[in-house]
């Protein structure tokens, strides 16, 4: 068995994941990040992205929210604002977020409007390509 690490992926409204896993797969504001049994200890800014979490020697994938991360002994927590394995994902919504944002972006003249906006539609994709299968 491989050596494994405790994982916790924390959103407002539940425990998404809490278990031992082998390996995850995440992107920071620096780029992607992997981390695996005996990582340094670090803290980093999740961006809104897909994740790859190995549970059990199985890749899972997953789309996340905005959030922060720390390694901490051999504990990975992950606070995010939301979180979804592609059987969660309404495709439809995802498809109606996306062109909601879409028409936001068309109409934005104010900066942080557009960056609402830009976020949104980020998610939406991210969203799309999980529940689509699309592997990170």
């Amino acid at each position: 068995m491989e050596p494994t690490f405790n994982l916790e992926i924390i959103t407002p409204y539940r425990v998404f994941v809490g278990t031992a896993s082998e390996m995850i797969i995440v992107n920071t504001i620096d780029g992607e990040l992997g981390i695996l049994p005996d990582h340094e200890p670090v803290a980093a800014p999740i961006v809104i992205g897909p994740i790859k979490v190995k549970i059990g020697g199985k890749w899972k994938n997953a789309a996340v929210s905005d959030g922060i991360l720390e390694v901490v002994h051999e504990r990975v927590t992950m606070l995010v604002g939301a979180a979804e394995w592609p059987e969660e994902i309404d495709v439809a919504r995802a498809e109606r977020s996306r062109a909601r944002a879409l028409e936001r972006l068309k109409d934005t003249t104010v900066v942080w409007e557009a960056h609402r906006a830009k976020a949104a539609l980020l998610r939406a994709e991210t969203r799309l390509k999980i529940a689509k299968g699309s592997t990170p």
